[in-house]
């Protein structure tokens, strides 16, 4: 038997040379940026879960299916998406035959980007011209998705402070000091800023789950 070498930076594995990105079989792959995340691989058929950021879901070649859940009058219909903006904390269900993109925003800087399906769609037609092995920021610049500076400046210094440092901001009281803030306004203003309230020793797993983003929580 023949030993493969595995290349754990590869994006695609083509049986043969192809034409374009959606006939070469693909490997799961997930890119990090400063509070941005990026998934390209199979469907993987997931349960129903949610977000912590706001997530973009592009098909690369077939059709997703997606359902989301809103209480109280619970789960909607299938409908047969290529692009979709799926808001965060949202509870949602994909089902894909074929390879899909994640976007996973920024919660600080992308909430301020109003994304209507028209811009979806045409994002997703720019992103498969591009080539296969497009980068985070080539993927977010697609849909006209550019780094922006948060509206409240210090919200912004404690969260970058918080991915670089997640360990040290075990209380709610240690991060509203470094924004200068009474803890009430602290938590007053990370909630209108990142769209979840910092709870005490929950903080930093909280401003860390904006910043990878890729990781979901089940219901």
């Amino acid at each position: 038997m023949t030993k493969m070498k595995c290349n754990l930076d590869a994006d695609i594995l083509p049986a043969s040379p192809a034409k374009c990105f959606q006939e070469s079989p693909v490997l799961p792959r997930i890119c990090i940026a400063p509070a941005r995340a990026m998934y390209v691989g199979p469907g993987l058929q997931l349960e129903p879960h949610s977000n912590a950021a706001a997530t973009i879901a592009i098909a690369l070649k077939e059709s997703f299916s997606l359902r989301t859940f809103k209480p109280p009058s619970g789960w909607s219909e299938w409908r047969s998406c290529m692009s979709a903006l799926i808001p965060s904390e949202t509870l949602h269900h994909i089902k894909s035959d074929g390879p899909l993109a994640f976007l996973y925003l920024d919660p600080v800087t992308d909430r301020q980007h109003p994304l209507t399906q028209e811009a979806l769609d045409r994002g997703r037609a720019q992103l498969l011209q591009m080539d296969p092995k497009f980068g985070i920021h080539d993927a977010f610049g697609a849909f006209d998705i550019q780094p922006q500076r948060a509206r409240d400046a210090r919200i912004e210094r404690v969260v970058l402070e918080i991915e670089k440092r997640p360990a040290a901001f075990g209380r709610l009281a240690e991060a509203a000091e470094l924004a200068c803030l009474s803890p009430s306004r602290f938590r007053a203003r990370f909630q209108v800023a990142v769209g979840f309230p910092p709870i005490n020793r929950a903080i930093a797993g909280s401003a860390h789950m904006a910043a990878s983003a890729g990781k979901s929580s089940r219901r």
